[in-house]
């Protein structure tokens, strides 16, 4: 059950646009490889408002440095700053306390903290040592393997 009661996280409630707690590495790969299926129809859906990003300081703060390393179109990379911190697209989850889940790489914990203080549907990662957490009540998934009935696009269709 979430705390307002309307459901268990990780199982979509009627009527509600999915909360997905998204790890920078999509963002990456999207400024990289624009037009690879996994990352762009998520994108596509949150920018469509089929699906909600949540965010929380710590996880914006990696996003904003990682981006700002970034050898790519500076103006891509601040179309889609601006998108995550628009608060009509993005939900912001602050503070985000620790939820005493670990994975391998101590520095991705904050994205399982955010998932469960989001109550979120699904964490998107790439990451394997996210991808390996075993035990997590919220299902963690790559790009690729999002329901369609989020994104509204099925990989499989695309060439």
């Amino acid at each position: 059950m979430r705390p307002d009661g309307s459901g268990s996280a990780g199982r979509l409630d009627a009527g509600r646009s999915p909360r997905l707690v998204v790890d920078t590495n999509l963002f990456v790969a999207w400024l990289f490889r624009p037009a690879a299926p996994g990352p762009r129809r998520l994108l596509d859906a949150w920018r469509a408002g089929r699906v909600r990003f949540c965010v929380s300081e710590p996880v914006l703060r990696e996003i904003r440095a990682t981006l700002s390393r970034l050898p790519v179109a500076g103006s891509r990379r601040q179309e889609l700053l601006a998108d995550l911190e628009d608060p009509t697209r993005t939900e912001f989850v602050d503070p985000a306390p620790d939820s005493g889940f670990r994975c391998a790489d101590p520095a991705d914990d904050k994205f399982l903290d955010l998932a469960l203080a989001a109550s979120a549907d699904a964490l998107v990662t790439s990451d394997r040592a996210l991808l390996e957490v075993e035990g997590f009540p919220i299902p963690i998934v790559k790009s690729s393997a999002a329901p369609v009935q989020w994104t509204g696009q099925d990989d499989r269709s695309e060439g």
